[in-house]
């Protein structure tokens, strides 16, 4: 097949949906396949970083209007082609795909909730146009694709119910670990060293930062061997110190950016991977970290709870409740015994998942879908 694979962002390799489009253009030339990208990168030179979002779909509706019968497939990320995909597919045309990396109504949903949790209102600006504009050109985007893409099985009851789109052209796509992840060489978890969790990502409020901040104070607070590390914040330590007492600073260490190729050095000592987030659409660092070794204490959201199965290889607490988390969090500091079964779970799950099955497995799915 011939497959077009967009991505409203740069192809940064370590950034999460653009490693993502990366790999899968990777194990589907290596399946066979001819596959190109379009992404910011192909965008005009002259054009402004902070107009890019906003102009993409058109320069990628005149990329596909230029270049027809190129491709079988076009496969875009979500918004991306709502100009594109217009009218009924019609025999000679592409299949025309939308896939998301965390459909933006369940992200508008959990800012909504976390900001009625807080007493705060949000901004104008992004009620109009993220939680406004935007939604209805991701609406649009899905609806018109022959093939909806979804990360989870909740977002694919969303785009059922709320969407209305038919199950028939519902799909769901899983995504995997690296395979240089995995295969690195990892230590036996040396039983004197301190207890360290781990949160990986932006440090936002939608990653549920302020929860991690509420249930760590109180368990730091508790065992002063307890450490806490934050990997990938695109912020400074001031930040993130910020939300935290100063006599546990000393405890906290900050990593605002870092190569992929780093992840399995950073993650060494690591005991437990903290994703309490709001909202995800899969939480591949999730994954990363069950390879290196962490047990994932994630939140009962539809895309950061998948791969984990609550008491087997993780533990699952609801979203945004600060006392069940902290709870987890000492569950494991107490019990030994069940940080090793979690621990080995957590391993074998993500030994199990491979980007060549991942990209096979959509291949699939179009061919289904033609």
């Amino acid at each position: 097949m011939r497959i077009l694979l967009s991505l409203h962002h740069r192809l940064d390799p370590n950034a999460g949906a653009a490693r993502v489009i990366i790999r899968l253009r990777d194990e589907m030339r290596a399946l066979g396949h001819e596959v190109d990208t379009f992404s910011f990168d192909d965008l005009p030179s002259w054009l402004p970083a902070k107009a890019q979002p906003g102009v993409f779909p058109l320069f990628f509706a005149r990329h596909i209007a230029g270049n027809r019968g190129r491709w079988d497939v076009i496969d875009a990320s979500s918004g991306d082609g709502w100009l594109a995909y217009r009218g009924a597919r019609r025999a000679g045309m592409p299949l025309r795909v939308t896939h998301s990396h965390g459909i933006e109504h369940l992200v508008a949903r959990a800012e909504r909730e976390e900001a009625a949790r807080e007493g705060r209102t949000i901004a104008l600006h992004k009620r109009l146009r993220r939680h406004g504009l935007r939604l209805a050109e991701v609406g649009r985007s899905f609806r018109n694709a022959d093939l909806a893409m979804a990360l989870n099985a909740a977002e694919a009851g969303f785009m059922q119910a709320e969407l209305g789109i038919s199950p028939a052209k519902i799909g769901v796509a899983r995504l995997a670990v690296d395979d240089a992840i995995v295969a690195a060489p990892l230590a036996e978890p040396d039983p004197g060293a301190p207890f360290e969790a781990v949160q990986i990502g932006s440090y936002i409020a939608r990653k549920g930062i302020a929860h991690t901040a509420a249930a760590m104070t109180a368990v730091m607070r508790r065992h002063p061997d307890v450490r806490l590390r934050f990997l990938g914040t695109l912020c400074d330590a001031a930040k993130v110190h910020a939300d935290y007492p100063p006599d546990l600073h000393d405890r906290i260490a900050v990593v605002p950016r870092f190569a992929n190729g780093a992840l399995p050095d950073l993650l060494a000592g690591g005991t437990v991977q903290l994703m309490p987030s709001l909202f995800e659409g899969y939480g591949i660092v999730k994954l990363e970290a069950m390879a290196r070794g962490l047990i994932p204490v994630v939140s009962d959201d539809g895309g950061t709870r998948t791969d984990v199965e609550d008491g087997v290889n993780g533990l699952v607490v609801p979203v945004a409740d600060d006392a069940a988390m902290e709870a987890a969090i000492e569950r494991l500091i107490g019990d030994p015994a069940l940080r090793v079964r979690l621990r080995n779970n957590a391993l074998a799950t993500a030994a199990n998942s491979s980007w060549r099955r991942v990209a096979a497995e959509r291949l699939n799915l179009y061919e289904m879908a033609r």
